[in-house]
């Protein structure tokens, strides 16, 4: 019996040892993959029309982007490097550099996803220039710097306007901003970073929606607490409902509103999910 506990506690040692220094590697090595990225400056040819574009043909070009994002999700990296860092990450920025004027939109990856990177922006923009770039700077060394980040006010599983339901484009608002810019000393960048989420998180909004139909979740109120859910769930075992109850649960009707809502959550699970920051940086003399 002694020499089993000493067994088990050389075991529990020597795991937590373990994951103790894949913390420590992942750690060093998560901040040498976000630095070892390959920038791409990406430009289209202008576009000359006189007359303005339509609600659907602005939509329509937009749409492309929906085949960029999933393409991207099919960009692997070995199962090691994923299980320890993750899927590899991507970045798209919209900047004006603190000197110029001109407005850039450029695209990052690791470097061993470049070609990769080239190849899915000319099979969905064939006319576009992918050019291989250092870096760019948008903070005046003199001046000050402001940083704000999109953060979700509900549950991820909620769906949020996309551009279908837009009637204007709505990165003309930011691209406005950036335009009206000092040529020199003020500087912006609108980034979104991303990386394709786990699978898990669609089988949580299936479950989540599969809950609703069955009356065991309300629409409005979103994914029930894991403690509360457990709590429920004991319950039910212990004291389970009734036939007539679970027939009068399953018969509740949603009300439009909420149906329309539910059809958007499962939509949204039919989609490629990523898990995203979204940053807006400004830089200005003081």
């Amino acid at each position: 019996m002694y020499f089993l506990t000493v067994f088990f506690a050389i075991i529990i040692i020597l795991a937590f040892g373990f994951f103790w220094l894949l913390h420590r590697i992942t750690r060093r090595d998560e901040i040498w993959r976000s630095l070892n990225l390959r920038l791409f400056l990406v430009r289209l040819p202008k576009d000359i029309r006189k007359e303005e574009l339509s609600t659907e043909q602005a939509r329509e070009k937009i749409s492309v982007m929906e085949n960029v994002y999933a393409n991207l999700m099919s960009v692997h990296d070995s199962w090691w490097n994923t299980f320890s860092y993750g899927k590899p990450a991507f970045a798209l920025e919209i900047t004006t550099p603190h000197i110029g004027e001109e407005i850039s939109f450029y695209a990052a990856v690791p470097k061993k996803f470049a070609a990769s990177l080239e190849k899915i922006i000319h099979a969905n923009f064939s006319s576009a220039s992918v050019e291989y770039v250092k870096d760019y700077n948008i903070f005046n060394p003199e001046g000050v710097t402001a940083a704000s980040e999109i953060k979700l006010v509900r549950n991820f599983i909620f769906p949020l306007k996309t551009y279908r339901e837009m009637t204007a484009d709505p990165l003309r608002s930011i691209t406005n901003v950036f335009s009206k810019l000092a040529r020199e000393g003020e500087g912006a960048s609108f980034q979104i970073v991303a990386r394709p989420a786990a699978k898990s998180l669609k089988l949580k909004i299936h479950s989540f929606t599969k809950e609703v139909q069955e009356g065991k979740a309300r629409i409005r109120s979103g994914p029930r607490n894991k403690a509360l859910g457990f709590l429920e769930m004991m319950q039910e075992t212990i004291y389970p409902a009734s036939r007539e109850e679970e027939e009068k649960r399953k018969m509740k009707k949603l009300t439009t509103g909420e149906e329309e809502l539910l059809k958007k959550v499962e939509a949204k699970a039919q989609k490629s999910l990523f898990e995203v920051n979204v940053r807006m940086l400004a830089s200005a003399p003081d």
